[in-house]
């Protein structure tokens, strides 16, 4: 298996990846804290495990930053980088989840709780 990850440190001390394996079937990034996968090439992916990264603690211990402003949508990075995910967090992919994920309020209402994007980052959820 080849599995390789590429890095970007932007100024707000997140540290984004880019991942990319023919053959991983399962990732789990759920207890990673600071990291956000930008991109990812991962066509055998089935199941992917992962929590929103909201807050980072810098190396002096004493400030907190919230997600950059730019972080990318989980739903994306998935949907062009893992097409054959069957399985996100305990949540089961519609077979056509790629097309019609928006129709699906079981998933929004996931993304909801685990996307870090502008779009699905709730107002109120001490994420700010």
């Amino acid at each position: 298996m080849q599995f390789t990850w590429k890095t970007a440190m932007r100024m707000e001390l997140s540290l984004f990846l880019l991942l990319q394996s023919s053959t991983l079937e399962f990732l789990d990034v759920s207890a990673c804290r600071g990291i956000f996968i930008s991109e990812m090439s991962l066509p055998s992916l089935v199941t992917y495990h992962m929590a929103r990264s909201p807050l980072i603690q810098t190396f002096d211990g004493g400030v907190w930053v919230s997600a950059p402003k730019d972080t990318p949508c989980v739903y994306d990075v998935v949907r062009h980088g893992a097409s054959q995910l069957h399985q996100l967090n305990e949540y089961q992919m519609q077979p056509d989840w790629c097309e019609n994920a928006f129709d699906d309020d079981g998933f929004q209402e996931l993304l909801a709780t685990i996307c870090s994007c502008t779009k699905h980052k709730t107002v109120g959820s001490g994420d700010d």
